[in-house]
């Protein structure tokens, strides 16, 4: 049976009790503790509102959508906002280039950064 049921795409194991779960959209139920879940991110189902996202995993998102392309791209939108991902890197190539800035002026010995 479990074999079966892994083969079915529509279900999945539950982020909470890692029982079985029916998967319909981005709405996850668990058949084991009703936990409803989102699919995209396995967090509490927060309906079509897009995925939260901790400043932790901020950077490895943004890189891991600055360097995919094709679908991956397309699901990282859908699950976070393509406002928001373009948002970040921005931000974060903005900080870089600074980031540069400064230790080209601290190794040609300009100006120290303020």
């Amino acid at each position: 049976m479990s074999s079966t049921l892994e083969s079915m795409t529509d279900v999945s194991y539950c982020p909470r009790c890692q029982g079985f779960a029916m998967e319909e959209s981005t709405l996850g139920q668990c058949c084991v503790c009703s936990y409803s879940y989102c699919t995209l991110c396995r967090k509490s189902f927060h309906g079509v509102n897009f995925c939260s996202i901790s400043s932790l995993d901020i950077t490895r998102t943004v890189l891991q959508y600055m360097y995919s392309s094709g679908q991956e791209k397309k699901n990282l939108e859908n699950m976070y906002g393509k406002q928001l991902l373009e948002r970040q890197q921005a931000r974060m190539k903005e900080a870089t280039a600074q980031q540069l800035l400064d230790q080209a002026r601290v190794f040609l010995s300009l100006e120290p950064p303020q």
